[in-house]
This record gives C-alpha cells, structure tokens and sequence, in this order.
C-alpha cells in the first residue's frame, strides 16, 4: 500500500514539474515579446517624433501660437482697405507707391530682390545673418516670412512694428522656426543719421533716382522684447535683440532704403546678442533685415 501512494506522488510531482515548466516557458515567452513591443514601440515614438519634428511648423493644431499668430496677421490684413490687390504668388516687379508721409496702417512685407543694374546682390531674404553654422540659430544663416505672412504696422506715433512666423530661405518645411517682434521709435533729430548705401553710387541722387533724404531712421524699444521667440524645435526658446549698440547704424525706411533695389523698404542690422564661435561673442556678428514694403488690401 505504501509502495501505491509512493508511486501516485512521483507521478504528482513529475505532472506538477511539467506544468510549472511550461509557464515559465510560457513568460519567457511574454517577455520575450512584451521586450520585443515596447522595443517595437520606443522605435515607433522615435520614428513618429523624427516625422512630427520636421513638421511642427504646420502641425496648427499642436501649434497655438502659430495658429494664433497667422490668424491674427490674416485679420490685420483682411480688415485693410487701404489700395490694390497684389498677387501673392509672384515678388513685386514694379516700384510700389511711397508712403510719403509714412501713413498709420498695416503693411505687407516681403523679401526684397535683388536689381543687379542698381547694384543689389544677395537678395531674396527678410533676415539674413554673416554667422554660418549656428547651433542656436540651427545652423541656417537666411530666413523669410512664412506664406508672405510678415506684416509692418505703422502706429500712429510714429513707431513702427516688425512681426510675423519666419522659416530658413531655402528649406521651409524645416521645424526651426520663429516668431519675430520688433519695435522700433524715430530716431531722435540730436542723432545724426548715416544712411547706409549698398547699391552703386550712380543709384542715388544726384545721378540716379533714389534720394535718401526722404527715408525715415529708427530705433528699436529698448523697453519692450524685440525678439525672435521659437516656434519649432529649435534649441533655444527666445532671441532676445539689443541695438542700442548700433545707434550708428539705424533702421532706414523708404524708397530704395533695403540695398537691394529701389522699392520701398527696409534695411537694419542688430547684433547678435548669444554668445557663438567658442563662446566668445563676436561684436561682428549681425542680422541683417532687408524687406519690401507694400501696399495690400
């Protein structure tokens, strides 16, 4: 009887054996394949974050400041009803109309192009920077308006406003993207104002037809953020200008004022306030604006 009972629990313990087996085989298992999703799954989020990353300008969406944004500026320039329709799709090819005196309203901004016969090279942007391969800047030196949506208000004390969503010249789907705003006051008449010529000298009057006399100088709010603010997956969340140091060198404002050619526009270089090139700030380091202005309905 003994030898019975003996029996009956080996047989117990080698079923009870088996059977823990297979569940350990069978959580190996598992694991093996929980380890193999969540592998599957972190290779995904990378894959979704690489993709959504190269999108986030246009992800409106996600993006409230930039729908915002556009939306605003779309407003500002929908409720203008000051002259004639442009086309959007093609860059200005005649002078537009002075602002003479520089009237209180919203204007367009575009990047201005170069007119070779007068001298106007490197045209085509709205910001323009000397500094190559920026790690705050990601490493792109040329930036314009998204859709043309820059915009120019005149206010009625005479100070000026830059602001709108800008992108890199030559790749605008790029997610290093900002929103500028910038601020600018008249130039006291104590300052003496040097206009900046970049086209040839047979340009400007006396020989050619562009007179700086008439243009209008400005300088940047110091008491207000003149500033690029990120949008996009740059590395930095804000610019923030200072040009008080180029007092010498203000914003010029009128016909033919952009150096690039004879249209109305706009011309300022700001320093660069980070630090770049090994951490020594390079004083030389500049931004350059060179817009169009035009009139929109």
């Amino acid at each position: 009887m003994k030898v019975i009972i003996l029996f009956y629990f080996l047989i117990l313990i080698l079923i009870f054996s088996k059977i823990v087996k297979s569940s350990n085989n069978n959580n190996n298992n598992n694991n093996n394949k929980d380890n193999l999703n969540c592998h599957n799954i972190i290779n995904d989020v990378n894959n979704n974050k690489k993709i959504n990353d190269e999108n986030v300008y246009f992800d409106y969406q996600n993006d409230e400041i930039l729908k915002e944004t556009i939306h605003y500026n779309n407003r500002l320039l929908k409720n203008n009803k000051q002259i004639n329709q442009i086309n959007d799709n093609n860059p200005p090819t005649q002078t537009p109309p002075p602002l003479s005196p520089f009237q209180e309203g919203i204007y367009k901004i575009r990047p201005s192009f170069p007119n070779v016969t007068l001298g106007g090279k490197n045209g085509g942007h709205s910001f323009l920077t000397n500094l190559k391969g920026s790690w705050e800047l990601g490493g792109y030196d040329s930036w314009v308006f998204y859709k043309d949506n820059g915009i120019l208000q005149v206010l009625n004390n005479g100070d000026i406003i830059i602001s709108g969503p800008i992108v890199p010249t030559n790749q605008q789907s790029s997610c290093h993207s900002w929103f500028v705003n910038m601020m600018f006051t008249p130039l006291p008449k104590e300052i003496k104002k040097t206009p900046r010529k970049d086209l040839y000298k047979h340009s400007y009057q006396p020989l050619g037809s562009i007179n700086p006399e008439n243009w209008k100088f400005y300088q940047p709010i110091q008491l207000l953020n003149n500033s690029w603010i990120a949008i996009g997956c740059n590395h930095i969340k804000i610019i923030q200008f200072d040009g008080t140091t180029f007092q010498n060198k203000p914003l010029q404002f009128g016909i033919g004022a952009n150096g690039k050619n004879e249209n109305n526009g706009i011309l300022f270089s700001i320093p660069i306030p980070f630090n770049s090139k090994n951490n020594l700030k390079n004083k030389r380091d500049y931004i350059d604006i060179n817009v169009d202005i035009v009139l929109i309905s």
